[in-house]
């Protein structure tokens, strides 16, 4: 009877030293050992054999990573609120909107139209702030998310009725601009990139389809596509909006809702001489403003 148990004592340190291996675990429960560079499960991380991971939470450890949960350089993975979003947290200030305009112009770049007047524009993120937070900035500092709010990679004009009701919060599965498709498509992902946010497979999918049915990228703005009268209004409204006063053209109307008329900037010699009619854009600013486009 005693030589069968000792038999058997050695038989189970035979097969467990035969599967055991030396080295000390990281943070992730992973270790190099005499094996390539892997992870147990028992530390509650996937080895990168297991394949994709399927989480409701981001994914923020780099040894659970396959190829099937990176796009672009982006982690794939669901949305999750990891805390609660307050506005409060993502703060940006009404002036931002003249450091837009001195980028692009008075021009839509979701719809390529001209902006009629303060009025009928609004400061849109292009990766909304409710979706950032629920793709990986619900872990971050005050101070990351206060950057991303005020990042003027990620800010454009937009019409009001846009921001505030069609696109809302919604990410690129659930709305796309109707022009400037693919330059949509590559700001988004070059603002996740810089965030570290993740993706899901919903918008991975519309953001692909959206890259191969577009020739390119950039975004146009005063480029040759544009009729010159276009570009005239453009430089109207932009002259408009630039003059400090309420009267810069005749067909304005001042605070009191009164025409501008004679009393107008326009009509005034000396002073101010803001551009109110077409003819008053020459061909020389016309060119001017085309060079001002990204296109060659």
């Amino acid at each position: 009877m005693k030589s069968v148990l000792l038999c058997l004592l050695i038989a189970t340190f035979l097969w467990s030293t035969s599967f055991a291996h030396s080295g000390g675990t990281d943070k992730y429960g992973c270790h190099a050992g005499s094996k390539p560079y892997h992870c147990h499960k028992s530390k509650g991380v996937f080895r990168v054999e297991d394949g994709p991971i399927r989480s409701s939470k981001p994914i923020t450890d780099p040894t659970s990573l396959t190829r099937n949960n990176i796009w672009q350089g982006i982690v794939i993975a669901p949305e999750n609120r990891c805390s609660e979003f307050k506005r409060a947290h993502y703060l940006y200030p009404q002036s931002l909107e003249m450091k837009i305009i001195a980028r692009d112009g008075w021009v839509s770049r979701y719809t390529g139209a001209v902006f009629a007047n303060k009025d009928s524009t609004d400061i849109d993120h292009i990766v909304a702030l409710s979706e950032a937070h629920d793709s990986g900035l619900c872990l971050s500092s005050p101070s990351e998310r206060n950057e991303f709010a005020n990042d003027l990679a990620n800010l454009v004009l937009a019409n009001p009725r846009v921001n505030r009701h069609e696109k809302s919060d919604k990410d690129a599965a659930d709305w796309l601009p109707p022009k400037n498709l693919c330059w949509f498509a590559q700001q988004v992902i070059t603002v996740k990139k810089k965030y570290g946010l993740t993706i899901d497979v919903e918008e991975r999918e519309a953001l692909k389809t959206a890259l191969l049915t577009c020739g390119e990228a950039t975004f146009k703005a005063g480029c040759p596509d544009q009729t010159d009268q276009e570009i005239k209004k453009i430089l109207i409204q932009e002259s408009i909006m630039a003059y400090s006063g309420s009267c810069p053209c005749p067909y304005n109307t001042d605070r009191g809702g009164r025409r501008c008329g004679g009393r107008s900037a326009w009509s005034r010699p000396g002073g101010a001489d803001p551009l109110c009619y077409e003819s008053d854009v020459s061909d020389y600013m016309v060119d001017r403003y085309r060079g001002r486009g990204e296109c060659k």
